[in-house]
């Protein structure tokens, strides 16, 4: 199984021949600057603890409450580190742009909500319909279809009408998706869960590339490269966390002694609940949806919030 991600490797080869050979520098390089050991540290801390305080028991623990207040206190840290550093790690300047700012918060509160979808419907598929990994995967196939789809084509929308409308529209549209897909019980028809995973698949394919483009014309030329990594960290840092922050939030219905255990797997390798647990662990599940869909509606608001589409980067390089 490990084997099949050997099929980045062509990928990653082709994709470095090429840049090296079509991509130009529009900006001069920045000479000189130095690794800012102290915010990497300091960040890599902060996430770690976080990722703990989620994983390692219930919310409702004190000793997770303290890793996780730890977390924060090195995030605040973190940040007080950046402001005085001559070449920090993250560039705060950038986030006195306010398309730039409301752009990468849409970003990290509707990853935390789509990276986790995947993961909640792989149990609701497995442990409480009882299916085997594979149906449960091209049981999500709608999901990707939807958003490979649309994706193109809210891009080429985006260059015509703007981000913010269509941002904030698939958003909404995604939010819609998961508060229906958050009533499903044992007995859901599939088509009708088929038709739900369509919608946040449209919606959060509506979303992504209009706000790339916004997010990426907000800044100055000069910044873009800087942007795009502060931008691919806040995506990653949402991907990474939003698998524990559903574990966290099922921790209020399902007790974290028994979700780490449920799961029974036969040799079949099919994974199957016992019939007593099935009742807590969906109500788990339905709960999590329900906040990953409150998730994306604050995304929604942030998308809104960014500003009407003639304020470029041109207006606002000034603030950088």
């Amino acid at each position: 199984m490990r084997s099949i991600f050997l099929v980045n490797v062509p990928v990653g080869i082709f994709g470095t021949y090429w840049s090296r050979k079509r991509l130009k520098e529009i900006s001069r390089p920045a000479v000189g600057e130095k690794f800012d050991a102290a915010g990497a540290i300091t960040f890599s801390t902060a996430i770690t603890l976080l990722l703990l305080g989620l994983t390692l028991g219930s919310l409702t623990d004190l000793a997770n409450q303290t890793v996780v207040g730890a977390s924060v206190l090195f995030f605040a840290i973190f940040i007080m580190i950046e402001r005085r550093a001559r070449y920090p790690a993250l560039d705060l300047s950038l986030f006195k742009i306010r398309l730039f700012t409301a752009g990468n918060i849409a970003n990290l509160l509707s990853g935390l909500a789509f990276a986790a979808l995947a993961f909640v419907m792989t149990l609701y598929f497995q442990l409480v319909r009882g299916y085997d990994p594979l149906h449960a995967g091209i049981f999500l196939i709608p999901l990707d279809v939807t958003l490979i789809l649309v994706g193109p084509i809210s891009g080429w929308l985006s260059d015509k009408w703007g981000a913010r409308g269509l941002s904030t529209m698939g958003l909404l549209i995604a939010s819609a998706g998961f508060f229906l897909l958050s009533g499903f019980d044992l007995n859901t028809p599939y088509p009708q869960i088929a038709l739900w995973l369509a919608l946040v698949g449209f919606g959060i394919g509506l979303f992504r590339s209009p706000n790339a483009s916004s997010v990426m014309g907000s800044v100055p030329s000069s910044k873009r490269g800087i942007s795009s990594g502060v931008r691919a960290t806040i995506i990653n840092t949402s991907i990474v966390a939003s698998i524990p922050l559903v574990l966290a939030l099922m921790t209020a219905d399902v007790p974290y002694d028994k979700l780490v255990n449920l799961g029974k797997v036969s040799l079949g390798g099919i994974t199957q609940l016992a019939s007593g647990d099935v009742g807590i662990f969906l109500a788990g599940l339905q709960h999590s949806l329900i906040v990953l869909s409150f998730l994306i509606l604050g995304s929604a608001i942030f998308s809104f919030l960014r500003g009407p589409r003639n304020e470029s980067s041109e207006n606002i390089s000034h603030q950088v």
